[in-house]
C-alpha cells in the first residue's frame, strides 16, 4: 500500500514538472523572435537571471549595445522584454490600459494580492481619486501642505547655524509623510509618530516581501505568499488608527449628505464619496478596504518623493553655486505670486534642477513596466504577446552620451 502511495505521488509529480517545463517551452517559444541576453535555456537562462538580480544595470547596457530596440532577459519570475530608444517611449506613452497594463503590471510586480490587498486591485477606484479629487484640490490645500512641510523641517531639522553632521534620508521621509499624510487624513493623524511611521515602513516592507515571494515559482505563491508577506499585520496597524476617522467620517456623510460646513477636504473623504458613487457595493463602508486603500497612496508617496529630495540635496551639497540661482528664482516668484501652486509651476531654474538630479541619480534600471494583456506590435514591427511583461530602460539610456543602440548609431 505504501509502495503504491509513493509511486502515485512520485508519477503525479513527475506529471507535473513534465507539464511545467513544457508550459516553459511554450511561453519562450511565443518570444524566441526578440534576442535574448544570456542564455536562452530553460535552466541554464537562470544564470543570467541571478546575474540580472544582482547587477541588472550591466545586463541592461549589454543588450542595448548589442540588440538595439528590443531585447529580452530572463528573472527570476519570467522573461522580461526591454525597450530602447525614443520611439518606443512614444510607442509606451500612447498605449492605453487595456493594450499594455500599468495595474497589471503594478500588481504582479509587488505580488499584490499577498502584500496589499487582492480587493483592491480588483475595483481599484483609488486610482480615480488620486486622478481627479485629490490633483483638483492640490490648489486648495496648497497651505495646509506648505504649513506641515515648514512645521515637519522644523521638528526633523536641527536650527543651528552650525555645521551639524546627520543622515538625510530620515528626516527627509518624516516630513514627506507628514506633509503626504497633511493631505490625505489631516490634522491631528498625520502627525501621530506610529502612523508615520507605519506608512515609512510599510512600503519597505512591500517591496522586500514581493522579492521574497518572487524567488519562488509562481505556482507556489500562494502558499509562501500569505507566509511571507507582513500585509495583514501592516493593514491592522493602520486600522488602530483609521478606524475612528474614517467611523466618524462615515456617520457625517451618512447624516448630512455629500454638502455641509466645514466638511474635510481631505483623500478620505474623497475615497469614501467615490466609492459611493461608483457603486462599490461589496466594498461600502468597509474600513478595512479605506485603510488598504490609504496605505497604497503612501506606498506610492512616500519614498519616491523622498528620494528625489534627497538626491537633490546631495547634488547642492555638491554644487553650492547653483543655490544661490534656485534661493533668487524662489524669491523672486513667491514675492510675486506667493506661496501657492501658481508660484511652483513658474519655478523654471528648480524644475530643470530636480530633472536633472533624477537624469543622473534617480531610478532604477528601468521604467513604465507594463504587461501586454494583449498581442501588441510596436511602430517598429517588434510584436509582443499578451501576457508578455514589458519595460524600458532608462538608467543606461540616461546615463549615455548618445542613444545606446548596435555599433552607437543613433536612434
Amino acid at each position: 500500500m505504501d509502495s503504491l502511495y509513493y509511486t502515485t505521488l512520485l508519477g503525479l509529480f513527475a506529471t507535473y514538472c513534465g507539464y511545467r517545463y513544457l508550459y516553459a517551452c511554450h511561453i519562450r517559444s511565443k518570444l524566441d523572435h526578440i534576442p535574448t541576453v544570456g542564455s536562452s535555456g530553460i535552466f541554464s537562462s537562470y544564470s543570467t537571471a541571478w546575474r540580472f538580480f544582482k547587477d541588472g544595470h550591466t545586463v541592461i547596457e549589454e543588450g542595448c549595445k548589442k540588440y538595439g530596440s528590443a531585447f529580452k532577459i530572463p528573472t527570476l519570475d519570467g522573461w522580461q522584454v526591454i525597450l530602447n530608444g525614443p520611439k518606443m517611449l512614444e510607442d509606451m506613452k500612447k498605449a492605453p490600459e487595456n493594450e499594455l497594463s500599468v495595474l497589471k503590471a503594478f500588481v504582479d510586480i509587488i505580488k499584490a494580492d499577498y502584500t496589499l490587498s487582492p480587493e483592491s486591485m480588483i475595483n481599484p477606484y483609488h486610482i480615480e481619486v488620486v486622478r481627479t479629487p485629490l490633483t483638483r484640490n492640490i490648489g486648495a490645500r496648497f497651505a495646509d501642505v506648505r504649513d506641515e512641510i515648514v512645521a515637519a523641517i522644523d521638528d526633523n531639522f536641527p536650527s543651528e547655524y552650525d555645521w551639524v553632521e546627520m543622515s538625510v534620508i530620515k528626516p527627509i521621509q518624516n516630513v514627506v509623510v507628514r506633509a503626504s499624510n497633511r493631505l490625505l487624513v489631516d490634522l491631528p493623524l498625520c502627525r501621530d509618530k506610529d502612523y508615520c511611521e507605519l506608512n515609512i515602513q510599510f512600503t519597505i516592507d512591500v517591496i522586500t516581501d514581493a522579492i521574497k515571494i518572487g524567488l519562488f515559482p509562481r505556482f507556489m505563491h500562494p502558499v509562501v505568499g500569505p507566509l511571507i508577506s507582513k500585509g495583514k499585520v501592516n493593514v491592522k496597524r493602520a486600522m488602530k488608527h483609521l478606524t475612528p476617522l474614517i467611523q466618524e467620517r462615515l456617520e457625517l456623510l451618512s447624516e448630512h449628505g455629500s454638502e455641509w460646513e466645514d466638511k474635510p477636504n481631505d483623500y478620505i473623504t474623497w475615497l469614501i464619496e467615490t466609492s459611493e458613487q461608483l457603486g462599490a457595493d461589496w466594498q461600502r463602508g468597509s474600513i478595512k478596504d479605506f485603510a488598504v486603500r490609504v496605505l497604497g497612496v503612501n506606498f506610492a508617496a512616500i519614498h519616491t518623493t523622498s528620494t528625489a529630495v534627497t538626491h537633490a540635496l546631495y547634488h547642492l551639497a555638491a554644487h553650492p553655486e547653483i543655490i544661490p540661482k534656485l534661493r533668487e528664482e524662489v524669491e523672486e516668484v513667491t514675492a510675486r505670486e506667493g506661496w501657492t501652486k501658481v508660484a511652483m509651476v513658474q519655478l523654471k531654474i528648480m524644475d530643470s534642477f530636480i530633472k536633472e538630479t533624477q537624469r543622473v541619480s534617480g531610478g532604477g534600471a528601468t521604467i513604465m513596466l507594463r504587461i501586454a494583456t494583449k498581442d501588441f506590435t510596436f511602430s517598429d514591427g517588434t510584436f509582443i504577446p499578451a501576457g508578455t511583461s514589458v519595460t524600458l530602460a532608462s538608467h543606461v539610456v540616461h546615463q549615455s552620451e548618445r542613444p545606446l543602440t548596435p555599433q552607437g548609431s543613433l536612434t
